[in-house]
């Protein structure tokens, strides 16, 4: 009889605290219970609820008493939603970029833990060995090469010497337009391709966009895991909303060389030392410095050079409150040494616009290298024009950007169309189209 009065106690116990809800599932097991008769394991139990303000992993108890002894049942409650686990590894900015790089394979020998430097001289190496990486647009007209400019890092080392210093003096950030220095009240106007270092140029967000570039085109190399140039970032207010880091990424640079004509997501000038440049800048530490963890060999890190290197992911993508997985099924490729102002026919560029999907307004870019006739239209999937945004209007070289409102249209694909003309129509430069993804 006592064990039966301990088991409808128990029911009661259960049947008394279960709920009957809609949002997320919790389970809630019992780890046993006592008796004045002594201590005994009970069969763990389950009840589905979402109700209350529960913490997953807190405990509770309750207690009753009975006339045959005293019964504690001992809960927990684990949430048991499905969460993203994928791991990613990221750098941060940090003079340990300025190192020299350990020698990984000497003969005969234990091979050594693989430094910042290397991970740095590694990336830059497998992305183009011979070129290096570009922050910007690299120009190969001429004309246009001497009024922007674009910085390349050609080996690991040039990227180094950047870094000797951590930059912080926010009213440095800048595009590139000229060069400033702390130590100096003077400034020289950039142009063509340049390489900084510490001593001759102070830019923190350009510090900081290098690491943010080098980390994912690590993901896209493989050097660290894949996937981190597809995350989308996700902070309800900010301007960069919804996109993903690649096009977060090809902003900047674009940016960062156009800046007489383009604006900051947002509309914000690109004006040395706005407070948008610094926010900016934060965005890009506060990705590049989630996912970074210290190199070893418990962390799975290789060592073997030989085989090339590789850092393993550390923290799971569900961490990061301002990431998700990008909810399209594209994702835009990395500006690598992207010119796109060179010789013709590279001279004029239609952009996939950002946000896509999008609701319900979009950002529609394009770049023309010479004075031109613009028109721009927006198509449905049945040819038929449902929007003019430009109709042979006179525009100037460089990089420009139109604002599409697509607030009296359905959701469904459309598609947008560049036509380029000679300022005196007498003939067609350029004709493009692309799709994009209206989702209300």
């Amino acid at each position: 009889m006592k064990y039966i009065y301990l088991i409808l106690i128990i029911l009661f116990f259960l049947c008394f605290f279960t709920k009957q809800t809609e949002a997320q599932d919790y389970v809630l097991q019992s780890s046993g219970f006592t008796s004045g008769g002594g201590y005994s394991e009970s069969p763990s139990f389950k009840m589905e609820s979402s109700e209350g303000n529960v913490t997953a992993g807190e405990d509770s108890s309750a207690s009753f008493k009975s006339s045959v002894g005293f019964i504690k049942v001992i809960t927990q409650i684990t949430n048991n939603l499905e969460v993203d686990s994928t791991m990613f590894r990221t750098f941060s900015v940090s003079t340990l970029l300025s190192a020299k790089p350990n020698k990984l394979n000497k003969a005969g020998k234990p091979a050594l833990v693989p430094n910042v430097a290397n991970f740095r001289d590694t990336v830059i190496s497998r992305f183009d060995k011979k070129n290096g990486i570009v922050l910007g647009i690299s120009q190969s007209d001429k004309t246009l090469a001497k009024q922007l400019a674009w910085v390349r890092f050609k080996k690991g080392a040039d990227f180094g010497k950047f870094f000797i210093e951590v930059q912080t003096n926010s009213a440095y950030n800048a595009p590139l337009d000229s060069i400033r220095v702390t130590t100096s009240s003077k400034k020289k106007k950039l142009s063509k391709e340049f390489k900084p270092t510490t001593k001759t140029y102070t830019n923190p967000l350009l510090q900081e966009f290098a690491v943010f570039k080098l980390n994912l085109y690590s993901s896209v190399k493989g050097i660290t895991p894949k996937g981190l140039d597809s995350l989308e970032y996700n902070s309800n207010g900010s301007s960069y909303d919804g996109m993903t880091l690649s096009q977060i990424s090809n902003r900047v640079d674009t940016v960062l060389t156009y800046f007489k004509t383009v604006t900051l997501p947002g509309g914000d000038s690109a004006k040395v030392g706005v407070p948008a440049l610094e926010n900016l800048r934060l965005l890009l530490k506060t990705v590049n410095e989630f996912f970074v963890s210290s190199i070893s060999l418990s962390n799975g890190d290789s060592i073997v050079a030989n085989k090339g290197l590789y850092f393993s992911g550390k923290t799971p993508i569900f961490t990061a409150s301002f990431l998700k997985r990008n909810s399209g099924s594209k994702v835009d490729a990395l500006n690598q040494t992207s010119d796109f102002t060179g010789s013709k026919p590279n001279e004029i560029s239609l952009f996939q616009n950002y946000p896509n999907p999008f609701n319900p307004t979009t950002t529609l870019s394009f770049v023309i290298g010479n004075s031109s006739l613009v028109t721009m239209k927006i198509y449905n999937v049945l040819g038929q024009e449902v929007a003019t945004l430009l109709n042979n209007e006179t525009m100037e070289e460089g990089m420009h950007e139109v604002t599409f409102d697509a607030s009296n249209l359905s959701s469904g694909v459309y598609f947008y169309r560049l036509i380029v003309a000679h300022p005196d129509k007498s003939e067609l430069r350029y004709s493009k189209t692309k799709k994009f993804l209206l989702m209300k």
